[in-house]
């Protein structure tokens, strides 16, 4: 979406992201959260002031400047002067675009590396990998030696490629100068560098700016891509950020957007007719000041390249001849605060970003080498210290209106809210997310305990808010019978929480090949909204977990997670083991299980569990003879061509409606009927089942899934793992386990480190749900567990699927007995007493 611009002190527009499979890495960033207190108007006319000078400066036709500081909600843009003065006296406005020359070569930078992001080159190949021997070969011949063949494209990038620099010699310039409104080939423009320079020294060797190597990257990137620069920077750069007014001058028509006149001394650039091509890679953009601020912001920030490619973008080379280091087509600037990055133009122009201030300036004189320092330093003096959220910051409860419907008697003593917690804890300044919340208050007695219960949903991706009302139910009784406030949230990404990654996410059975695809449109989706998909994992979700805790003012808490929401209790009781007083885990995920592996095999052993409980059952066994068997046979002919009934759809069915225990007793039924060819029944028992993790934000999923546990088998393991079970059921379950499994790379979902995969070891009182034809969360996890904590017990249920609590009242008995006092073992006489063999339909 895009909207009209902005007129001076505004909040920063969205990012636009749209494009190819290149936007895949891009992570992005909210509007920062504080707002220190500063003096706006004395602000706005020290900024004023600034252009007043720079404007006043001897030969300057115009000038445009634009600040954006989202920490301070604050955006400021002016111009002076004119546009055209030798012509049409057109007045420069802030609207107004301009030749940006050497900041193009951070565009060009960004875009090498985004492609190493995406495996089309590496930043050590060298030119030969991608360019012909022929050019190669006399790009670089030093005393008679060529050695163009050992020049990297991380050495072009950051001038150490020993190439000379053309475009600053007398001679380039009269040339392209001299001959009016000529388009110059990026190949003709290498074919002058050679013939008319030599090398500096050999590749490697020392730091030497050099635009003759920004049109070697540049050619790298059309020999890779296969298509025009200027089309790689649009959909790789200008589209995700949304610049909307950038373009490649001479090879692109311009946009609906006015241009200013470069002028060098007093000679009008345009009227010399000077064609911006002649600078191509190397300073061949036209932007504005807002398209500019927007790109750094958003380079910075982190929504175009991964941590470790910025980190390798701004490694200082050495020095450049005006002393100023240089990363990878970045600049330092000689003065002001040293954390500013960026970029000067020959035109008279700078952009760059504060990495501690999240601040973003773009300006331009468009004067031919133009002092820029004083008004740099003008500038940087005048940007207060800014902080967005801090890591340490103590997050609030921000009380507002309940986003659901609550039942009367509930209504009045259920609060609700948001906190709001930093998106990540590793980079400062931070967006934020804001995490809706709700508490069901106990009574404030003499009775009442100082540590809350707290629900952690499953999923994962599961909305905790929307499907709640069960579970506050429940909460009633926890709060009564143990006076402990109840507490649920969505966590970051899901249900009411900001922001929510919120897209339909599910293989379509005998479709699935077209998921990735799928995944890639949400990740596109998610990306238009600039949002950093990688800082979505378990990792902060537990972070998260304990920035409620200290918003509600609790010392210590009980958890409480279920399926997923157990593997986040586990993780926060790793991270924050001194303020857990007890954690229950109903159908436990361990983090060191190998759940993508297991999953056939689970889903089998749940479906055996059934279908022995029916064969033990006379009536069941009478209706419903052979059933195993009859509905194997089933699914391998819904497997043979023309069948048009995908074995997927029903596997999936039938391994769905396994979670519910209230529908195990129809489903002999249904399978019996989808045996004899009739898939409806099959279907809406699945669609009448009570699904606890109805409501799902399957971007989420997608960001856990991937991130940490994808990446710790391969395709071949995960192949082999349903085939390996020997049934039909297990194989027809294996298209969408593969099509979840093949969407990870279309989903920058960030790297896993290894230790959060390996088991928790504690002595924290925990007590461990389990119900025995659960078909994702078996025994055998409770088990798992349950080896690495030293004080828990374990319960299996009987005739039970997934999430214990909610199938009766011996569960929430023994999670009532359990908090009161976690002492450990409980009685468990009602297990056998409440929970007997399934009466079958």
């Amino acid at each position: 979406m895009t909207s009209e611009r902005p007129r001076l002190v505004r909040a920063p527009r969205g990012a636009l992201a749209l494009g190819l499979l290149a936007l895949l890495a891009l992570v992005g960033v909210r509007k920062c959260d504080s707002e220190p207190r500063f003096d706006r108007a004395a602000l706005d006319a020290r900024l004023e002031a600034i252009a007043d000078e720079a404007a006043g400066q001897r030969d300057v036709p115009s000038f445009v400047l634009r600040v954006e500081a989202p920490c301070l909600d604050y955006a400021f843009e002016t111009a002076r002067g004119s546009a055209d003065p030798r012509g049409t006296g057109e007045a420069m406005t802030p609207d107004h675009a301009f030749w940006i020359a050497s900041t193009t070569k951070t565009v060009t930078a960004v875009t090498v590396m985004k492609l190493a992001e995406l495996g089309r080159l590496g930043l050590e190949d060298t030119l030969i990998d991608h360019l012909p021997a022929e050019l190669v070969d006399r790009v670089h011949v030093l005393d008679g030696v060529s050695r163009g063949r050992e020049i990297t494209l991380a050495q072009l990038l950051g001038h150490t490629s020993g190439l000379w620099d053309h475009a600053s010699s007398d001679a380039f310039f009269a040339l392209v100068s001299s001959e009016q409104n000529r388009f110059w080939p990026p190949l003709e423009l290498v074919e002058w560098a050679i013939a008319n320079g030599e090398p500096v020294g050999p590749p490697g060797a020392q730091y030497h700016y050099s635009d003759f190597g920004y049109l070697l990257a540049g050619l790298v990137v059309e020999a890779v891509t296969g298509e025009p620069l200027h089309e790689t920077y649009r959909s790789l750069v200008f589209e995700p950020l949304g610049m909307t007014s950038t373009y490649q001058g001479g090879y692109e028509e311009r946009p609906d957007v006015p241009v200013a006149h470069p002028f060098f001394t007093v000679f009008d650039a345009v009227q010399l007719g000077l064609d911006p091509s002649f600078d191509w890679s190397g300073g061949g953009l036209i932007s504005t000041a807002e398209d500019l601020t927007r790109f750094y912001a958003g380079l910075f920030q982190g929504r175009l390249l991964s941590e470790a490619s910025l980190h390798r973008l701004l490694e200082a080379e050495r020095p450049d001849l005006s002393g100023r280091e240089y990363g990878f087509g970045i600049q330092w600037p000689r003065v002001g605060a040293k954390d500013w990055r960026g970029h000067g133009g020959f035109w008279g122009s700078w952009a760059g970003h504060s990495l501690s201030r999240n601040v973003t300036v773009a300006f331009s004189s468009s004067l031919a080498e133009a002092d820029l320092d004083p008004t740099l330093e003008a500038i940087f003096a005048s940007i207060p210290p800014l902080t967005c959220a801090e890591p340490g910051q103590r997050p609030l409860f921000e009380r507002g209106p309940c986003p659901i419907e609550t039942p009367g008697a509930l209504g009045e003593v259920l609060e609700c809210g948001r906190i709001r917690v930093p998106l990540r804890r590793d980079v400062k300044p931070t967006p934020i997310v804001e995490l809706a919340t709700i508490v069901r208050r106990a009574p404030r007695d003499a009775s009442l305990q100082a540590d809350p219960l707290v629900f952690l949903m499953g999923g994962p991706g599961g909305h905790a808010i929307e499907t709640i009302e069960p579970f506050l139910m429940t909460a009633a009784l926890f709060v009564n019978a143990i006076g402990r406030d109840f507490v649920a949230f969505d966590q970051r990404g899901t249900g009411f929480s900001a922001p929510r990654l919120s897209c339909d996410l599910d293989p379509e059975p005998g479709n699935e090949t077209a998921y990735p695809e799928t995944v890639l449109g949400c990740a596109l989706d998610l990306l238009r909204d600039g949002l950093d998909l990688g800082a979505f994992s378990t990792v902060e979700n537990a972070r998260d977990v304990d920035a409620v805790r200290r918003a509600l003012g609790a010392e210590t808490w009980n958890l409480y997670g279920v399926s997923y929401g157990s593997h986040l209790a586990l993780e926060t009781l790793r991270q924050f083991p001194e303020r857990i007083r007890s954690v229950v885990l109903d159908s436990p995920a361990p983090p060191q299980e190998l759940f993508f592996e297991n999953y056939p095999r689970y889903a089998q052993n749940a479906l055996d569990g059934l279908l022995a409980a029916c064969a033990a059952d006379p009536g069941c066994a009478g209706r419903y003879p052979d059933l195993g068997a009859r509905f194997e046979r089933a699914l391998v002919e819904a497997g043979a061509p023309g069948s048009g009934v995908p074995p997927a759809r029903a596997a999936e069915a039938v391994r769905l409606i396994l979670y519910d225990t209230f529908s195990l007793p129809a489903l002999p039924r249904a399978v019996d009927a989808f045996a004899r060819g009739d898939e409806g029944p099959l279907l809406e028992l699945l669609g009448s089942s009570s699904d606890f993790s109805l409501g799902s934000s399957d971007g989420m999923r997608n960001s856990a899934i991937c991130r940490e546990w994808s990446p710790i088998l391969s395709r071949q393991d995960l192949e082999r793992a349903h085939l390996g079970v020997g049934s039909a059921f297990a194989t027809a379950l294996l298209p969408r386990q593969l099509a979840l499994y093949d969407s990870c790379p279309f989903w920058p979902s960030g790297t896993l480190d290894l230790s959060e995969r390996q088991p928790v070891e504690s002595d924290v009182p925990t007590l461990i749900l389990v119900g025995d034809l659960d078909p994702v969360t078996p025994i055998e996890n409770a088990v798992l567990a349950a080896s690495s904590l030293s004080n828990v017990q374990v319960i299996e249920f009987p005739s039970v699927g997934h999430a214990v609590v909610p199938t009766g009242v011996c569960p929430i008995t023994k999670v009532l007995d359990f908090l009161i006092e976690p002492v450990l073992p409980l009685d468990t006489s009602c297990v056998a007493a409440e929970y007997g063999p399934l009466e079958f339909e």
